[in-house]
């Protein structure tokens, strides 16, 4: 795997270092742009970016700003005009242009109190294209919140569902997301069906909510949904699609998997847009599954891992998970600025019925803060506990990707634990000067690790399991990483510092790794 992601890595490298300039159609598209879209003020410099473009809070750029092949993030202040060709422009809270605003081949979206006090424009390539003189444009304000918040901002989704895995193989199904677009109703109705083709069953689950009050400041739901699922608890871990890949190409599974039946129930609470509250009960019968291939693209003679088995653990779990939940992060998938807070507690007891009694605990912090222009740093600290037997699909396990980067996947289990990851990341902007050929194609973050999970006897209470954490435990590793602007790809190299005798550790990520 070391290997394949090293090529896959160098071949990512090679594309960004040698590619190619714009057409000859191109070069007239962006010229006849200009010539339209940017004020004819001989005094106007123009700032001329390729790609993704941000400018930051506290910068201040005085002159035109045109981007090409990419999108424009505006959170400081642009003094002229702007233009994004095949790109989309996006002006946030503290963001403001003094002009005008055209996006070729792309949307514009206003958040906030982002100012512009010109005129937005869209228009299609195709009007850029030709001797025509009849130039077709629509004017757009789209007035939005600047944070993601609790609900989220994007409606619909995919409806085909493509996943892979070593227990099910392929499994084909078809998704109706959950819809948020408040002017279709009061309701929503969700779910998906599919079918794994290596354990031949069929999975589904269908659920109704029902919102009132405000759809996104103020949405108070009450819901519920039947399901039979293969699930897993590893999500956090890596994402579905990232973890296909991983399977499909390099036999590597990341996710270990067990089928859980059965019903929920829930209510929550928008306290604000972005603060939720919610309360949910859960009826389910867990049971344990098999490896079901060894089949892969890529892998040799590699052979995936054994799926756990739940053992004991399997049978019937009727709980109530309660959580509390803030997020105004900028965006979920390439987060730059803003916190994510999750605390949530989960009880089972003989009052609620089912075959387990136990208490868990789970802190998640997380703070994506920008120091200064090109630079971030980002941290994020979990803390878990619990009370009674702890069953194994409810345990922590930490070691590997996204938790501690130098040390064996799941190398660490136990009924309590601890994390911490910090990252500082430098722009690649900022190295355009020391690295001319190639300063604009990654970011270089150095990150650091620490944390243990630890195990405990079922009578210990959730305070004592605590108290247990011992600093000489830890394990801590650091470590170097080149990743793309949108963090949609990064190389990360680790090395755990307890001791010296082990190798580097190497792995290809598609996503951040919190």
């Amino acid at each position: 795997m070391k290997h394949i992601a090293g090529i896959l890595f160098l071949l990512w490298f090679a594309s960004l270092l040698f590619a190619q300039q714009p057409s000859l159609q191109e070069q007239e598209i962006i010229e006849k742009a200009q010539q339209r879209f940017l004020s004819e003020t001989a005094k106007e410099k123009i700032f001329r970016f390729t790609g993704d473009t941000e400018v930051a809070v506290g910068d201040t750029l005085k002159g035109h700003v045109l981007v090409i092949h990419g999108n424009l993030k505006v959170r400081g202040v642009i003094d002229g005009d702007v233009l994004v060709v095949w790109g989309d422009v996006s002006i946030y809270n503290t963001g403001r242009v003094q002009g005008n605003v055209t996006a070729v081949g792309g949307t514009i979206h206003l958040y906030g109190k982002g100012q512009v006090s010109g005129e937005m424009l869209e228009t299609h390539v195709n009007n850029l294209v030709g001797k025509s003189k009849t130039v077709t444009w629509y004017y757009k304000r789209s007035i939005e919140s600047d944070r993601y918040g609790t609900i989220p901002i994007e409606h619909g989704g995919n409806h085909i569902i493509f996943k892979y895995n070593r227990v099910e193989g392929v499994f084909l199904g078809l998704n109706v997301p959950k819809n948020f677009i408040p002017d279709v109703g009061h309701f929503s109705l969700y779910g998906f069906v599919g079918y794994g083709f290596e354990t031949r069953r069929g999975r589904f689950q269908v659920g109704l909510d029902r919102w009132f009050f405000s759809p996104r400041k103020y949405r108070f739901e009450l819901g519920g949904e039947f399901h039979d699922l293969t699930d897993t608890k590893d999500v956090w871990r890596m994402p579905y699609l990232e973890n296909t890949l991983a399977a499909l190409f390099l036999r590597e599974d990341f996710h270990d998997y067990f089928r859980r039946e059965g019903f929920s129930l829930h209510a929550s609470q928008n306290v604000t847009p972005y603060l939720k509250l919610t309360l949910e009960y859960r009826s389910d019968r867990y049971s344990s599954l098999q490896k079901g291939t060894d089949w892969s693209i890529f892998g040799g003679k590699k052979k995936f891992r054994p799926n756990p088995s739940l053992g004991a653990d399997e049978g019937f779990m009727r709980t109530v998970y309660g959580e509390v939940y803030w997020d105004n992060r900028d965006n979920r998938e390439n987060t730059t600025e803003g916190w994510y807070v999750r605390l949530s507690g989960e009880t089972a007891s003989s009052g609620l019925g089912g075959d387990f009694s136990f208490e868990r605990y789970l802190l998640d912090v997380r703070r994506f803060w920008p120091i200064a222009r090109g630079e971030n740093f980002n941290f994020r600290l979990m803390a878990g506990t619990s009370r009674g037997h702890l069953p194994f699909q409810k345990n922590f396990e930490l070691g590997g990707v996204s938790t501690l980067r130098g040390f064996r996947f799941k190398e660490f289990s136990g009924s309590s634990m601890v994390l911490g990851n910090f990252e500082y990341r430098i722009s690649s902007r900022l190295m355009s000067g020391a690295l001319p050929l190639c300063g604009d194609c990654f970011d270089v973050i150095l990150f650091a690790d620490v944390g243990w999970a630890w195990a405990a006897p079922d009578s210990t209470s959730t305070i004592e399991r605590l108290k247990m954490l011992r600093w000489d435990c830890l394990k801590s590793d650091v470590g170097f990483a080149l990743g793309s602007p949108d963090d949609n790809v990064r190389l990360n190299i680790a090395k755990r510092t307890d001791r010296s005798q082990d190798a580097f550790v190497v792995t290809f990520r598609i996503s951040q790794p919190f």
